[in-house]
């Protein structure tokens, strides 16, 4: 794991440095066989504006993407929804930049639908991308927003799970448990138990 590794800030002597960062560290995915490495997109920061943040991310995707390929390793991002890419238009434009990579997605649909955005459609369009299904609730629009315990808040995860099966999605589903951020004190275990009952309940 490395944290906040310039890719799409800082000056071009730093974002060569945090590309070099991650292909320094691309045979390791292989070694413990893990299929796919996956990086956040990241914040703007300074004076950069979004347009050309974005366009410095896609250099480098592109750039560690081609290393991770020739070692048989998938490469993929997550946009939160206070980073560059949020919504899933932003993720399509980031694709269109780099036609001949197959960047992938860990599609969280808190994300989407904490920038006001339906994540049944940003599921769709992505669809052909995502190796990742992170099950997170939320309610509220970003930034005045709260990660809730999973069925208690605003995303409409029936529709997402039923959507994604109907696409013929067939990875994996995960529970990304952020709650006691926001103030919920439950037991480790009890978050288990009560996460478990929630994908059953789902037919995951």
């Amino acid at each position: 794991r490395r944290a906040r590794v310039p890719l799409a800030t800082g000056t071009a002597d730093e974002r060569r440095a945090g590309s070099a960062s991650l292909q320094a560290s691309r045979d390791l995915p292989r070694d413990i066989g893990a299929p796919v490495v996956w990086v956040f997109t990241g914040r703007a920061f300074g004076s950069i504006d979004l347009q050309t943040a974005r366009k410095y991310l896609a250099e480098a995707l592109e750039e560690v993407g081609d290393h991770a390929k020739n070692r048989g390793v998938r490469f993929g991002i997550e946009g939160c929804s206070m980073h560059i890419v949020a919504k899933a238009d932003e993720y399509l434009e980031l694709f269109r930049a780099i036609p001949g990579s197959d960047v992938r997605v860990a599609f969280d649909p808190t994300h989407f639908q904490l920038r006001g955005e339906d994540p049944v459609r940003a599921a769709e369009l992505l669809f052909d991308r995502i190796s990742n299904f992170h099950v997170k609730d939320s309610i509220g629009l970003y930034p005045d927003f709260k990660c809730v315990p999973l069925g208690t808040g605003e995303v409409d995860l029936k529709a997402v799970v039923e959507t994604l099966r109907r696409l013929g999605y067939d990875g994996a589903a995960s529970v990304e448990y952020e709650s006691h951020l926001f103030g919920w004190k439950t037991a480790a275990d009890d978050v288990i138990r009560d996460s478990r009952a929630f994908l059953r309940g789902l037919g995951i």
